[in-house]
This record gives C-alpha cells, sequence and structure tokens, in this order.
C-alpha cells in the first residue's frame, strides 16, 4: 500500500514491534520508492541495531522525510548494548545523516539512554548534515 500512495505524508507506527528485520525491511522498501512520506515515528518501536541498519541504507534513497521520531526506543540497556553500540546501527544513522540525500529536519531521540560518546559521534554526522 506505501508503495503505491502518492498521498501519504505521515506514517506513525507508535509501538509496533519492529524488532524483525522483516517487518523493518518491508517498512525501508517502502521508504524507499514512496518520496511523499515527509514524517516518520517510530517511537517504542523496538529498533535496535540490525533494524536500524535496515532502514537507514534505504533512507538513504528517500529525499522527502523531514522528521523521523525514534523516542523512546531503548538504544541502551543496562550493559551498554542495543543500536548506539552496535557498530552497524550507530554507522547506519551516521551515514544516513551524512548522506546528500538526507533531508532530515527534526531528529527525535527523546528517552533513549544514549550516552555522551554517541552524542558526540551523532553531533559530528549532523555537522556534515547541510539540510
Amino acid at each position: 500500500m506505501l508503495y503505491t500512495n502518492t498521498t501519504v505524508t505521515e506514517v506513525d507506527l507508535w509501538g509496533s514491534d519492529l524488532s524483525t528485520t522483516l517487518l523493518a525491511s518491508y517498512l525501508a522498501d517502502c521508504l524507499r520508492v514512496n518520496y511523499t512520506i515527509q514524517k516518520l515515528s517510530l517511537r517504542r518501536c523496538g529498533v535496535t541495531g540490525r533494524v536500524a541498519e535496515t532502514l537507514f541504507q534505504q533512507l538513504r534513497h528517500n529525499g522527502a522525510l523531514h522528521t523521523l521520531d525514534l523516542s523512546s526506543n531503548r538504544f541502551f540497556n543496562q550493559r551498554g548494548c542495543l543500536m548506539f553500540s552496535s557498530k552497524p546501527g550507530r554507522a547506519a544513522l551516521c551515514a544516513y545523516l551524512r548522506h546528500p540525500r538526507c533531508t532530515l529536519k527534526k531528529l527525535l531521540l527523546k528517552d533513549c539512554n544514549i550516552r555522551n560518546s554517541d552524542l558526540r559521534t551523532l553531533g559530528e554526522a549532523l555537522q556534515d548534515n547541510n539540510t
């Protein structure tokens, strides 16, 4: 449905389980070919390293996304592992933020347990982004 729908500008998947790469791959493929989606909310969706890698690699093809909400995804558990401690997840997000087709104006990461060192990495990626 999202593949061909050119009137949808916002997708809110709040609370959906994206912990499997199959569902994330479908979403990523849709975002890759649908250039009308400007706002994507993945709040509390269980986004982890492999899912993030899949999603961000495809988002580089989408030049319309302006707002990405990844809030309340526990990127760090008490052992310090999940998306940002995962090199593929962190690298994929930073590569997306640096990509020339990245048009993000707003990136929401509220309540994600992001560490200072990862904020530094994200800050460097955002500095490279001209949007």
